[in-house]
């Protein structure tokens, strides 16, 4: 063969731990069928002497993440080619874990496989046992260009990754051999593909057939992330991108990184794939398991763990891209397109026009991005606000989510408005967009008197502004009362609505210029019940928008909270924002507060979860590795959380955290 060829079999020449040849690395080869090439050349009589001749000590045979990589490279003779990132690079399966993991679990995994610990690096990638391949895979066209090449054929790296199930280059089917490494007795021994590859017929995939065109796409997709040396860990950035690409595609998602319309989403994917697909790739398709890997994989910071890659993959495809659109998608991220920006101040002559410049991107204090991108827009007015991003339609630069401050501007036009008796507070309401009890509390902070002399209601159709013009305030003040007085002296055992109805002119004038006077002269009826003002939809619409921003102000501030964490609830948040009772009974008439209540309230698990984070944080920041008895301990499951600590997802939560405690302080 001519890789033997280039050996020499000279074992004279080898000392204890040195290799008197070198053997060359295939294209796309496996280094575990490297290995096992050795062992075909050495030919030792004991399995577990190849080991000892190529790392100096017993090692296991390893597919994907071999170790004692260093001890290898060392054993080689001089002139060899190889370092050891160079192996791992192009013959392990690390590359394909690089992008979706963080750069500490990547720099721990490239030392464990230097230096020989292999036993932490598949908790350490977040790989279970049932992701981890099992067969040995081939593609029937790639062995017979092998063996016409190389006069032997050899492991493809790219085969054995997970969701590999056809060949990029020859667009047919992998064939998987007899051989299980993981589940047979002899740990030590390299399966030899030209020894355990039988010629079998291949199968061609059907370019008609959706799901061979999606097994294909993914496949490219591995094949080029192998090929890839320059790919960064970035796990924020990639939540980022997809919190966007989702939102592009009319998903929306919480403060908190959730997809909102979680169930949605689920059902599209399915939906997307279909059943046979994901089975057939081994993914699990239970809506449940799906859901909580979609809301896992758009965490950010302590909240991430790392996922099988099939699953980002699976997400990206999902989202219109392949791997490699996706990764050349530009960094910077505008979620409020280009600039300039309009002032969204009532009061300002650029009212609506484009001269805002720049914006800030509010960042949380620790300088990390926000998850939903927040940005401070201040105008010259004065006139600054809060925007909760990304823009989903052109329209949305023309709102704001929170007014930080109105300026001199706003406050002069108010000022003007408030203090002139002949405009009412509706008209106010409309010029300005804010409820009543809203302008009372910026009149009360300019100083202004709420006991303003103006009407509160709408002006009626008949009431004719020429008497204004031509009458004085207290000329009109005069004549109504005047006309009230004389039908009461006709009508003495009537009540007030009686003379509201009859004389409405009068008495809306009344009402507005002379309150004291009506309520002294014409006195409500003290034994009447009188109902609840019932509000109309566009003040309900006003108070809607208003609680919502509250609601998020204060469900941000339970979330940001450093200390314990508590459970959030609608109690919870309407207590802190002294809304309890109208929420609590009108949550129906308020649908964006309802929103915004659903994006910050969690289940009794989601709640145990965060308290696990939070925990793992603690012990991470005192340095102490603990035992699963105390971490259990600190995080302190309540009484109505004893049923809720034994679910699945609140175990795997703990074992993550553990997991991540001991790859960072282990």
């Amino acid at each position: 063969m001519q890789a033997q060829s280039k050996v020499s079999l000279d074992h004279n020449q080898m000392t204890k731990h040195t290799l008197g040849f070198c053997l060359n690395r295939y294209p796309d080869e496996l280094l575990y069928s490297l290995f096992g090439r050795y062992q075909e050349v050495l030919r030792y009589p004991a399995e577990h002497d190849l080991p000892k001749s190529l790392f100096g000590t017993l090692v296991k045979a390893v597919v994907d993440f071999p170790s004692h990589l260093e001890d290898f490279v060392s054993t080689l003779p001089s002139g060899h080619p190889y370092n050891v990132n160079q192996l791992i690079d192009e013959g392990t399966l690390l590359p394909l874990y690089i992008p979706f993991a963080r750069s500490e679990q990547i720099a721990l995994t490239r030392n464990d496989m230097t230096y020989g610990n292999g036993m932490k690096i598949y908790a350490r990638l977040g790989i279970s046992k049932s992701q981890q391949q099992e067969k040995l895979k081939f593609c029937s066209f790639c062995v017979e260009n092998d063996r016409r090449e190389f006069d032997e054929t050899y492991w493809h790296r790219s085969h054995q990754c997970v969701g590999m199930e056809v060949c990029s280059i020859h667009k047919i089917f992998l064939d998987r051999s007899h051989i299980n490494p993981r589940t047979e007795n002899r740990r030590s021994y390299y399966f030899v593909a030209e020894n355990e590859i039988q010629a079998v017929p291949a199968r061609p995939i059907d370019l008609s057939n959706s799901k061979h065109i999606t097994l294909l796409n993914l496949a490219q997709d591995i094949s080029w992330l192998l090929s890839q040396q320059n790919l960064a860990p970035g796990l924020d950035s990639l939540a980022q991108t997809y919190r966007r690409l989702l939102a592009e595609k009319g998903f929306s998602i919480s403060s908190r990184g959730k997809v909102v319309s979680i169930d949605k989403l689920v059902k599209c994917f399915k939906e997307f794939y279909g059943r046979e697909i994901l089975q057939q790739l081994g993914c699990e398709i239970e809506e449940k398991i799906i859901e909580r890997w979609l809301n896992q994989i758009l965490q950010i910071g302590t909240r991430q763990t790392a996922l099988n890659p099939l699953c980002h993959l699976l997400l990206i495809r999902f989202l219109g891209y392949s791997v490699k659109d996706f990764f050349d998608l530009p960094l910077e991220i505008k979620p409020f397109g280009d600039g300039p920006w309009p002032c969204l101040n009532h009061a300002c002559k650029f009212f609506n026009s484009p001269v805002i410049e720049e914006y800030q991107l509010i960042r949380h204090k620790n300088g990390s991005s926000r998850r939903q991108p927040t940005g401070l827009f201040k105008c010259k007015c004065g006139f600054s606000y809060y925007r909760f991003g990304p823009d989903k339609v052109p329209e949305d630069r023309f709102r704001y989510s929170r007014v930080v401050e109105y300026g001199e501007q706003w406050e002069q036009k108010f000022t003007q408005f408030w203090s002139d008796p002949n405009i009412t507070l509706f008209e106010i309401k409309r010029v300005f967009r804010m409820a009543g009890t809203t302008l009372e509390k910026y009149a009360f902070r300019l100083g202004l008197d709420l006991s303003r002399q103006g009407t509160k209601e709408v002006r009626s159709v008949d009431y004719s502004e020429k008497d204004l013009v031509k009458e004085s305030i207290d000329d009109l003040r005069k004549k109504y009362r005047e006309e009230l007085l004389g039908v009461k002296l006709e009508n003495s055992d009537k009540t007030r609505s009686y003379f509201r109805e009859k004389h409405l002119k009068a008495y809306l004038f009344l009402y507005g210029y002379d309150r004291d006077w009506l309520d002294a002269n014409f006195p409500a009826n003290k034994n009447k019940v009188i109902p609840p003002k019932k509000l109309t939809v566009r003040e309900w619409e006003e108070i809607d928008c208003e609680l919502a921003l509250l609601v998020r102000d204060a469900g941000q501030r339970l979330l940001n909270d450093t200390s314990r964490p508590k459970r959030i609830t609608i109690e919870g948040i309407s207590r802190k924002i002294g809304r309890r009772g109208q929420i609590r009974d009108n949550l129906s008439k308020l649908p964006l507060t309802k929103q915004s209540l659903d994006e910050f309230t969690e289940t009794i698990a989601e709640a145990a979860i965060r308290r696990i984070h939070w925990t793992m944080k603690q012990f991470q920041e005192a340095g102490i590795l603990p035992s699963r008895r105390l971490f259990v301990m600190k995080v302190s499951f309540h009484s109505s959380e004893n049923s809720v600590s034994h679910l699945k997802e609140v175990q795997e939560a703990i074992d993550s955290a553990l997991a991540q405690l001991h790859s960072i302080l282990g």
